[in-house]
């Protein structure tokens, strides 16, 4: 079956390489990886909800750039927390660092993280309404919900 199965495969990649338009070869496959793909996508973002993605990954993706993302921070966090847009939530704000936030407003963030509930956060995560979310221990000391 492997003496089969690899030749094969060769020459249907072979096929599809002779077959695809020569624009879009590039796209087919690329020896970036993630992370300076990542990197890549910090940099050259139009907006910042594109730009705060990378806060969702893992901070080995941060390395060599962590400068710009701290000055980036920085310098937009106050505007955020006026402007409030809706990729700048709960869940997302404790992505950022908090010793990246400015001085300023580090004290109240500090004070908003501790105080977040927890169901709001569940609620966030399972796509659920805080008013359908029921969250209770049970007599065993576990806690248990209504989300399944």
């Amino acid at each position: 079956i492997v003496w089969t199965l690899i030749p094969t495969t060769l020459f249907l990649l072979v096929i599809l390489g002779l077959n695809i338009e020569r624009k879009y070869l590039k796209t087919f496959y690329s020896p970036q990886t993630g992370k300076e793909m990542n990197q890549e996508r910090f940099r050259n973002a139009e907006d910042d909800e594109r730009k705060a993605q990378i806060f969702t990954h893992s901070r080995h993706y941060w390395v060599g750039i962590e400068d710009d993302m701290k000055l980036w921070v920085q310098q937009n966090w106050k505007r955020w927390e006026e402007e409030e847009p809706k990729w700048f939530n709960d869940i997302m704000r404790s992505y950022f660092p908090v010793e990246w936030i400015p001085r300023e407003r580090r004290r109240k963030e500090n004070i908003r993280r501790k105080s977040v509930r927890r169901p709001s956060v569940i609620a966030a995560l399972v796509g659920g309404e805080l008013s359908d979310l029921r969250i209770a221990p049970s007599a065993g000391g576990e806690v248990s919900s209504n989300v399944e």
